[in-house]
């Protein structure tokens, strides 16, 4: 297939500053098939836009990518760029197909992302009914991405929306025969209803994103799945959440989102709001531990206000893991070792050091840093002591100031 979509068309129509960039049905595979096609929502100026990307419902074998009502504007107004996708239908095509429609589309969508001003690497999943299934699947299954090129690491979160088979074996054994009919029609056989349940996929360390997990308040089954879901996250580890939604049903509260007043609404910009700054941490941790990873020779020490020899400073390294981990040698000697945790996103930049020295003494400490490419200074304070505030070193406070070479 092939990639390369003249982007240029995209938004060639001049609109108004407080309008969306639109364009309607791009398509994401090839031959063109109005099943696999797209619209793009785009905040008119600006770049590094997160993306929600929208899947609609219909029982996987209706309903259609515009039946969007208020989302695009909403999401656009808070920053967001917004996709909303086609996938094709039973009986034309197996759920597992659909999947693989939408994961060709989330690949469409990060190649030209930059294009409408959207960060690659931010995509939140969303959907509603079979939308939600599908959501979740992508958000689970790691193999529909992968089978694009991507990974998980590029999906934030994900937010289904009033679902009923996220554990489909449990669903057909909840409800009538004529509706038991009609699932084993969509989802085949017990093996294939199981690689189809989001919760057959849930597992530790697969960069699984966290979830929140819309439903109607009191509805026995999509209250019953979302719950079902959320606790296959919990035991993983993965922050999840459900949300019941009082006063909705299944039309409504997807219909309402977006609306100023609507509090399913509120809830999920809470959620964003809190993983896309979580996620600007990480982000940033990330960096920095990449910054601290090699070997560095002090060339700077003043403990307590007294500043040491530079000959006698020199004489210290420190050899840093991206991890954390750090060993502490003097004259090539290891003399010690330990674990730090830091928060770049605090001014100055916080630094907490546990070491272990030769004895197996244990001792913390609070700090700050600075780091660029070949240079970085450190400057702490034993526990229950302040935090020092700047890069000094004063007789009588137990701070101690280091600076840092890379080797």
């Amino acid at each position: 297939m092939s990639r390369l979509i003249p982007i240029w068309l995209l938004f060639s129509t001049c609109v108004l500053a407080t309008e969306p960039k639109f364009q309607r049905d791009v398509p994401y595979a090839e031959p063109n098939n109005e099943r696999q096609m797209l619209d793009v929502y785009a905040p008119p100026e600006g770049k590094g836009h997160p993306i929600v990307f929208w899947i609609h419902g219909g029982g996987w074998q209706a309903g259609d990518k515009t039946d969007v009502k208020l989302k695009p504007q909403t999401f656009v107004d808070k920053g967001f760029v917004f996709v909303s996708t086609n996938y094709r239908f039973v009986p034309q095509v197996t759920i597992d197909v659909m999947a693989g429609d939408v994961a060709k589309a989330i690949r469409w969508t990060y190649d030209h992302a930059e294009d409408f001003g959207g960060d690659r690497e931010t995509f939140f999943i969303m959907g509603h009914s079979a939308g939600a299934q599908l959501a979740a699947l992508l958000c689970t299954d790691e193999r529909y991405l992968e089978a694009e090129d991507l990974s998980l690491s590029i999906v934030k979160g994900c937010v289904p929306v009033d679902g009923d088979t996220y554990d489909v074996p449990m669903q057909i054994a909840t409800v009538e025969q004529r509706r038991k009919d009609i699932y084993r029609m969509k989802f085949g056989d017990e093996e294939q209803q199981k690689n189809l349940s989001p919760v057959t996929h849930v597992g530790k360390d697969k960069e699984i994103p966290p979830f929140l997990i819309l439903h109607v308040a009191g509805h026995p089954e999509t209250q019953g799945q979302s719950h079902r879901l959320v606790n296959a996250l919990k035991e993983a580890d993965i922050p999840a959440k459900a949300y019941p939604a009082e006063g909705k049903n299944h039309v409504s509260l997807n219909d309402e989102l977006g609306k100023p007043d609507d509090q399913p609404t509120a809830a999920l910009f809470s959620f964003l709001n809190r993983v896309l700054k979580e996620s600007a941490v990480k982000a940033a941790v990330k960096k920095d531990r990449k910054l601290y990873e090699g070997t560095w020779r002090a060339v700077g020490l003043t403990v307590d206000g007294n500043k040491a020899a530079d000959a006698d400073a020199r004489k210290i390294t420190v050899v840093n893991d991206a991890n954390g981990s750090w060993t502490l040698h003097s004259e090539g000697k290891k003399v010690g070792e330990g674990t730090s945790t830091i928060d770049p996103t605090q001014t100055p930049k916080t630094i907490d050091l546990t070491t272990t020295d030769d004895a197996g003494n244990v001792k913390t400490y609070l700090g700050i840093y600075e780091i660029f490419e070949t240079t970085r200074r450190l400057c702490f304070a034993p526990e229950g002591k302040p935090r020092p505030t700047e890069f000094s070193s004063a007789a009588g406070t137990d701070v101690i100031l280091v600076e840092f070479e890379r080797i």
